[in-house]
């Protein structure tokens, strides 16, 4: 049964999200392909791992349902948005593995998580600057940037994807910024590092991180200081602009809390940076 369950829910997901648009005379506009809009948006209220407070990840739910609305006013379909609570790091893999994979060039994918974010030290090869990786705290584990880095990096369509981690030490989550050395590292690595460099990043990309790779964010049991203001700065009926304008905002506004967002550009088109913020057309 569960074989069946999957394969009905993953043709189910196939169905387009686009705008349904009432019948009018054809016109050149109304003849250009309309890009779709997909999410996965996840909230880690809960944690079995030792040494993660539960207690100042209790608004995950609210902060899902404030990125939720903000995807409704920009004509998402809720069809097409995925929410998790407290998933394992397995089942967040395959669902960002299945929600990439059915894009089409241009769709637009969001992908949020909210939860605690650490740093490990960096394992087997040393491809980190500061010798340290990344990681996601699940239900059950650690969600290491390289397993991020792995995903999005197979998805060969130039889909838009804006990814979104409100977690401490979220600088560099998805893991591209590599970073070889000759120093200590095994006798193998020579052909992994060109492997890496050969599998590069085909997405159209962008990051929004709550903070800096080693340092902390704010959040309590009933909100969260980044998604808060992401969520205000839209409702600010006099911000207009892109994406940049957009991130600017959020740090003034994060500033007088000694918080630091991260925006990475390195592998988003202008066309894509330039755009208002999560808007599908």
């Amino acid at each position: 049964m569960k074989t069946n369950f999957y394969t009905i829910l993953f043709s189910l997901s196939l169905i387009s999200c686009a705008k349904t648009k009432k019948q009018e005379e054809p016109t050149l506009e109304m003849a250009l392909p309309q890009k779709n809009g997909y999410a996965l948006l996840i909230g880690m209220a809960k944690t079995d791992l030792p040494g993660y407070s539960n207690v100042f990840t209790r608004s995950a739910r609210y902060n899902i349902e404030a990125m939720e609305k903000i995807l409704l006013k920009n004509e998402f379909e809720k069809q097409c948005i995925t929410k998790l609570h407290s998933p394992t790091a397995d089942v967040i893999k395959l669902e960002l593995q299945s929600q990439l994979i059915k894009l089409q060039e241009d769709d637009l994918f969001v992908f949020y998580f909210f939860g605690h974010g650490d740093q490990i030290p960096d394992t087997g090869i040393k491809d980190e600057k500061d010798y340290q990786d990344e990681v996601l705290i699940t239900a059950d584990r650690k969600l290491v940037d390289d397993e991020i880095y792995e995903i999005l990096t197979s998805i060969k369509t130039r889909a838009r994807v804006l990814f979104i981690v409100d977690a401490c030490n979220s600088g560099s989550v998805y893991k591209l910024n590599l970073n070889f050395s000759q120093r200590f590292q095994p006798a193998y690595s020579i052909d992994y590092f060109e492997s890496k460099q050969a599998n590069e990043m085909e997405l159209d990309f962008l990051y929004l991180g709550a903070t800096q790779d080693g340092n902390y964010t704010t959040a309590s049991a009933s909100t969260s200081l980044f998604t808060s203001t992401i969520e205000s700065v839209l409702k600010d009926k006099s911000f207009q602009g892109s994406y940049v304008d957009y991130f600017n905002n959020i740090s003034q506004a994060m500033r007088y809390k000694k918080n630091f967002p991260t925006l990475y550009t390195g592998y988003t088109s202008p066309q894509f940076l330039n755009q208002q913020p999560f808007k599908i057309n």
